[in-house]
């Protein structure tokens, strides 16, 4: 028992070392060398020391935003600063101040330069940035710890928080902050907070728009992390399940941190903010501290129990279920598999790919079938197979043809499965899990790998077992991705579809950009399936560039925590990815 309360107890002192006090660190920066690199005692670099000594007295504005410049002709830097909308005034500019002593030591000779801190951000440049949507470049930050409930809640929950507030975000104002902060219900008894804000110079499209591309990111930055940030130089998103700024009244536009209503279930404060918190002594701010961390500790720690009972009789239930499925009760004798098959005559053959042929057959109780018979490539032994078979069949995804048994004798290996009398998915069975038979690599995103293969065979009018170009023999994915790669991406497409008066060729690309995603080798890179869905209904999402896909020639599997990140942020308690100028 003590060793599952210590990671509690760990959490809760977490929490109140970070209550008690917090040194701001940078989330990340960038130092560009797109626009040139100066040296000491030019006109730009005495420029730019003149500007990081104007930033700790800059006059108090209302709306957090700072645009200055000094100097003229090829010599000027331009500046823009930024605090969040929560942030007081007087934090604000310490924070700006802060920011830019910082980014010049971290970028001692770039020209161009940007840097997030939690309460603000500072970038400057020697081209014009005012009044200009800027993307690029964006960075994400991201938690350690991942949501493990169900994924198209979390998903459809968080999806409608950040649409929510970017709406409201876009309409705001430009005299206002363009700042905005709401909650919504999660999934497992979760608050999903979040908060977006643009830059005040750029028009309301441009704001909904720069929040667009940054919620877009979040499948491939943030997938399923339970904080992040994806930032860029003219807005920023964040979100959580729990509250991470202050409340706030974002229709005054004096922007003072509201005080609630009601005081939020589970949250502790700063010492240092809150006007409530001046003047009261610390021993009572500390007590009053601790007496919430033990009540949380002691509602955790029934949450936690209950939790836990009701895991383990769901895994009494589930063993009992498995119990009921065995290989032998799902056994086909080979001799009744071939009189049902006709001795798997041509007549009974419904197609063939690279995984075996698929017959159609009929048992002596008068039940349709349809048998694979697996090709000699998968060479597994006889345990190994009922081992693989069992786990399948116990899947029974929805998405997934029926599997009613096997069959197995000498190298022959057979899968069964009930008949689709229209045909439907006669020449897909088993494809979608023909990753896992093949290469023994099974996960949730499994099916959205099998939908981007199904998507090609949709677009090429062409089935991906038994593709082969005219060039060479490659398989459809293979085929796809060199076109891609190569800028010719509509070789891949039928000839019908593009006499039809329907035929969209950007749709038509979007869809393969897609469904490229789908494949990608990396399964951690794939999108989630209702990702997908928001990906072919919003015509306005921008989609990632796909990654290498998963050949069926070679196994090459990569686990999740291999994929690389471009900076690490500061804090031990978060990642940090970053995409540099697309120039």
């Amino acid at each position: 028992m003590l060793s599952l309360l210590l990671p509690l107890i760990s959490l809760l002192f977490q929490i109140q070392c970070f209550t008690v006090k917090s040194q701001p660190v940078p989330l990340n920066q960038i130092c560009s060398n797109v626009t040139g690199n100066f040296t000491v005692n030019t006109p730009y670099a005495v420029n730019l020391d003149r500007l990081i000594s104007s930033l700790s007295s800059l006059r108090r504005n209302v709306n957090g935003f700072y645009n200055i410049s000094v100097g003229d002709s090829d010599e000027k830097v331009n500046s823009i600063s930024q605090c969040r909308g929560d942030v007081k005034l007087e934090v604000c500019i310490n924070c700006i101040a802060m920011a830019g002593k910082r980014l010049v030591t971290l970028c001692p000779v770039q020209k161009e330069a940007i840097i997030w801190y939690d309460k603000c951000t500072f970038r400057y440049s020697n081209r014009t940035i005012f009044n200009r949507l800027e993307i690029s470049p964006h960075t994400s930050i991201t938690g350690t710890r991942n949501f493990t409930g169900d994924r198209d809640s979390w998903e459809k929950s968080l999806r409608g928080l950040l649409e929510g507030l970017k709406n409201r975000a876009s309409v705001i104002g430009r005299s206002k902050k363009n700042f905005v902060v709401g909650e919504t219900s999660g999934p497992s008894f979760q608050t999903l907070f979040g908060l977006v804000q643009c830059t005040p110079d750029i028009s309301e499209e441009d704001c909904s728009y720069c929040l667009s591309q940054g919620i877009a990111k979040i499948p491939s930055c943030c997938d399923m992390k339970m904080g992040s940030y994806v930032m860029s130089p003219s807005c920023m998103l964040a979100y959580a399940p729990w509250r991470f700024y202050d409340p706030v009244d974002t229709d005054d536009p004096s922007s003072v941190p509201a005080t609630p209503s009601r005081p939020p279930k589970n949250e502790t404060r700063s010492v240092t903010q809150g006007d409530k918190n001046r003047g009261v002594p610390k021993a009572l701010i500390f007590a009053s501290a601790s007496v919430a961390i033990v009540v949380l500790f002691i509602v955790l720690l029934v949450v936690f129990l209950k939790l836990r009972r009701k895991e383990n009789i769901r895994n009494s239930e589930n063993k009992h279920e498995n119990e009921n499925i065995s290989t032998d009760s799902m056994k086909f004798d080979f001799s009744v598999l071939q009189d049902a098959t006709s001795h798997f005559s041509l007549e009974n053959k419904l197609g063939e790919g690279g995984f075996g042929a698929v017959y159609k057959g009929v048992l002596s109780d008068g039940q349709k079938i349809a048998v694979k018979r697996l090709s000699k490539n998968a060479q597994q032994g006889e345990t190994e197979f009922k081992n693989e078979f069992l786990l399948v069949a116990k899947l029974q995804h929805r998405n997934l043809v029926k599997l009613l048994g096997y069959s197995i004798e000498g190298t022959e290996r057979l899968l069964v499965y009930e008949f689709l009398p229209h045909t439907s998915l006669d020449k897909f069975i088993f494809d979608p899990i023909q990753e896992y038979v093949m290469h023994g690599q099974f996960s949730f995103k499994t099916d959205v790998y099998s939908f981007g293969v199904l998507v090609l065979e949709i677009i090429s009018g062409k089935k991906n077992s038994g593709f082969s170009s005219e060039d060479s023999m490659e398989d459809l994915i293979s085929f796809a991705w060199r076109n891609w790669k190569e800028g010719v991406a509509l070789n891949l497409v039928d000839k019908i579809l593009m006499t039809m008066s329907s035929y969209s060729s950007n749709m038509i690309m979007r869809c393969i950009n897609i469904s490229l995603l789908c494949v990608q080798e990396k399964v951690a890179e794939r999108p989630s399936m209702a990702s997908v869905v928001l990906m072919l209904d919003g015509h306005t999402i921008a989609l990632s560039e796909p990654s290498k896909p998963a050949f069926f020639s070679h196994s090459n599997a990569v686990s999740d925590s291999s994929s690389s990140l471009g900076h690490n942020a500061k804090t031990s308690n978060y990642n940090s990815n970053t995409e540099l100028y697309p120039r």
